[in-house]
Order: structure tokens, then sequence, then C-alpha cells
């Protein structure tokens, strides 16, 4: 299923799907989100606040993932307002350079590890395995939207970037 077959915001409404505010949400947009895996756009220029000389220190790549996991909380409750989380662990993680530079534009996908809680729980651990990729520029100006997921893994580019996390929602 594709994201625009739920009833939820556009997908270039990334920000109603967060619970960030517009200045630390590194996500843009999301490309395609199905019941175990989504994807998302994260423009790094969105993060310039916490960029330096060199561009944005590769750990923020698990901020930029743990977005991606909360989009997927709220699509995966229906829409409405985003869910409140909190990133609680990491697992493992590993980038293939030291900083993001300032112009790029990454491509964010992040998987279940785990079950999600049940609804009449309502709270819980939930574990992700999540990617970071750096695609080409002329793919991501082609980019259908929405996508499916599939053709986005095949578009994705290298990459850059590997974690393991838990977030308690």
């Amino acid at each position: 299923m594709t994201i625009s077959e739920m009833d939820t915001p556009q997908p270039s409404d990334a920000l109603a799907l967060l619970p960030h505010g517009p200045e630390v949400a590194f996500v843009s947009r999301v490309l395609a989100s199905d019941a175990q895996c989504i994807w998302a756009v994260a423009p790094v220029s969105r993060a310039a606040a916490f960029a330096d000389a060199e561009g944005l220190p590769a750990l923020y790549g698990l901020e930029i993932l743990a977005q991606t996991a909360a989009a997927f909380f709220t699509l995966a409750a229906g829409g409405g307002a985003p869910r409140q989380g909190m990133l609680i662990a990491c697992q493992s993680f590993s980038a293939a350079q030291p900083y993001f530079a300032r112009t790029a534009t990454l491509l964010a996908r992040a998987e279940l590890a785990s079950a999600l809680p049940a609804a009449d729980q309502g709270k819980g651990l939930v574990r992700f395995s999540g990617q970071l990729y750096l695609p080409d520029e002329a793919v991501l100006r082609t980019l259908p939207d929405p996508c499916e997921a599939a053709e986005l893994s095949a578009l994705a580019g290298v990459q850059i970037c590997e974690a393991n996390f838990s977030v308690y929602i």
C-alpha cells in the first residue's frame, strides 16, 4: 500500500506527521509506507542549525531515522495527531562518512524489527532497522509522489548510514 491509499495528510506534508516543530523537523516528505516500512526524504539543509563548517555530523542520521519512524507511527495509527514518542536506545550505528554535506538530500528507510504494541496497550517499545541513502540528484528530481517501496529500493543510491534503534511510543 502506498501512502496515498491511506487516509492521511499528503506525502509532501511530513510536518503534519511528526511531533516536532518546523525548526527541528528534518524529514520533509514521506514517499512510501506500508505495514512494515516507510521511506522519507530528508534534505540536510533542514538541519542547518545543527551543522558546522564541515556539514551535518553523521550522528544526526539517527535523529533523521527516528523522525522517519515517528511518521510511520502516525500513518500506522491512521493519521490524525502525531503520536508522541521517544528515542530510547541505539543498538548499533554506522556511517560511511563523518558528515553529510549541507547540500545533500537523503532518503531514509525505517523498517519494523519488532511488533507494534497491541491497540489495547497503546504504549510500548518498538525496534527499527534503518538506513540512509544518498541518491543521485537526477533520481530525486524524477521520483513520483507517491512511490512504491520496491521502486525506491532500486533507486535509493549509495547507503551511507545504518542503525538499529528502539523507540518508546
